[in-house]
């Protein structure tokens, strides 16, 4: 016989269990914001305690090695010390983001910040836990925030989310079911993880090998004279970017900021639309025709080679393609280079191991991470003869497609078991899938 469904009320849940109910999170929790960043102690008795951070929850678990300290009062210290059993949610950062607190050991103090909230559940928090991981896949917390400058979610609007109700039994059965399931599937996906981790360091060794040794294998090879690219073959030189360019420069963010983009006019490059793989235009913005041309400086040709140069893409690059018309922001250097036909072999070259160690070395003692159009310009990448050149960029094309095409397969199965991962949560609690006549095993 099919369960008895009834309405819940709230459009987005739709239809639950007779016998269910819907409560607000503050009506059978306790929901409390961590504690503003204090690095100075303010009495002899505050006590220096670690603490958990938006990023320390994007982790997945409590990583003690990655957990910053801060001070706390005796009072703030056990008001806001974790246990086993606690759900914090992300404030800011990965909004509405959940992590469920466990493997804290007896007496182990650790606290939280003001960047999380924490809920604290009576009854069965690991279904908690399943619910507040469906709302944030469904996105429901974007619709859901305070976001006058930066997005935060804040305790108030935490407490007056949503909750499925159902008997504590069925919570206790719900929560071990999805344990099961998403157990499963995640193994899966820790396993198509490391064959993209495999895949991805072959796409990089294959770069490295073919740009720095060519492909004869039998060729003479002389040490090349810098460190990072070592033995090259005897008949090829090494160049210095600014030597074969005629263009080293990036863009500026137009006056206004991200108030200046339209729907339609000339697309806008940003770091996150530059990859090894290729331009990645899903997110790309648009500015006005007239800002464009106030920007002239740094439109983009094809054949220039587009590098990031600070965050944490930096050194990632490719190539510009055939019909691309765009401009860039001052996150992405243009590399013209005097000869069209080598861009090719100049932007593999960029990928190699040589030339990331040459980036990676530049960064040592740095403030901050960010690459300069000198440095750019002084990085050395290996000149073989242009028909060489051309021959190797041809042959890493035809290699990286493979891989990338196994690449793209992989990821097509990860988005389809996290699809099949958030569909088994939302029908569970839900109670779309009927487990009232299971009896829990913890």
């Amino acid at each position: 016989m099919a369960r008895a469904m009834k309405d819940s009320g709230v459009a987005w849940i739709g239809k639950i269990p007779r016998g269910w109910a819907i409560r607000r999170l503050k009506d059978c929790a306790q929901v409390d914001l961590g504690k503003m960043l204090t690095p100075e102690p303010k009495s002899a008795t505050d006590e220096l305690l670690p603490y958990m951070r938006a990023t320390n929850i994007s982790e997945g678990e409590i990583r003690r090695s990655s957990l910053k300290e801060m001070w706390f009062s005796t009072a703030e210290a056990k008001k806001l010390r974790l246990r086993n059993g606690d759900v914090l949610v992300a404030e800011g950062g990965s909004i509405g983001l959940p992590l469920f607190v466990a493997g804290l050991m007896d007496g182990e103090n650790i606290c939280f910040q003001n960047a999380a909230n924490r809920i604290r559940w009576g009854d069965d928090a690991k279904f908690l836990y399943f619910w507040m991981s469906w709302i944030y896949e469904s996105g429901f917390h974007l619709n859901n925030v305070n976001a006058v400058s930066i997005s935060h979610l804040t305790k108030e609007k935490l407490e007056v989310v949503p909750i499925t109700y159902p008997p504590l039994l069925e919570q206790r059965a719900i929560a071990d079911y999805l344990d099961q399931q998403t157990a499963l599937i995640d193994q899966r996906l820790s396993t198509l993880a490391e064959k993209k981790s495999v895949l991805a360091e072959l796409r990089k060794a294959t770069i490295h090998e073919a740009i720095t040794k060519g492909l004869n294998k039998t060729s003479p090879m002389k040490n090349s004279g810098n460190l990072f690219i070592g033995k090259i073959p005897a008949h090829w030189k090494i160049r210095r970017i600014k030597d074969i360019s005629t263009k080293i420069g990036s863009g500026k963010t137009p006056l206004g900021g991200s108030s200046v983009y339209v729907p339609d006019g000339v697309m806008f490059l940003r770091s996150q639309n530059v990859w090894d793989e290729g331009l990645f235009l899903d997110d790309v913005v648009y500015i006005a025709e007239t800002v464009d041309t106030e920007m002239r400086g740094s439109r983009i040709k094809v054949g220039d080679i587009l590098i990031n140069v600070t965050g944490a893409s930096i050194g990632r690059s490719c190539i510009v393609p055939e019909g691309i018309v765009a401009n860039v922001n001052q996150h992405v250097c243009i590399v013209r280079l005097r000869n069209k036909r080598i861009a090719s072999f100049v932007a593999r070259s960029m990928q190699a191991y040589a030339t990331q160690r040459q980036i990676a070395e530049a960064q040592v003692g740095a403030a901050r991470e960010g690459l300069n159009f000198e440095q750019i310009g002084n990085l050395f990448v290996v000149a073989p003869p242009v028909d060489e050149q051309l021959a190797i960029a041809n042959y890493l094309d035809q290699q990286t497609q493979q891989i990338d095409a196994q690449l793209a397969t992989l990821d097509e199965q990860v988005q389809v078991l996290k699809e099949l991962r958030k569909a088994i949560i939302h029908e569970a609690v839900t109670g779309k899938i009927d487990l009232s006549g299971v009896v829990a095993g913890r």
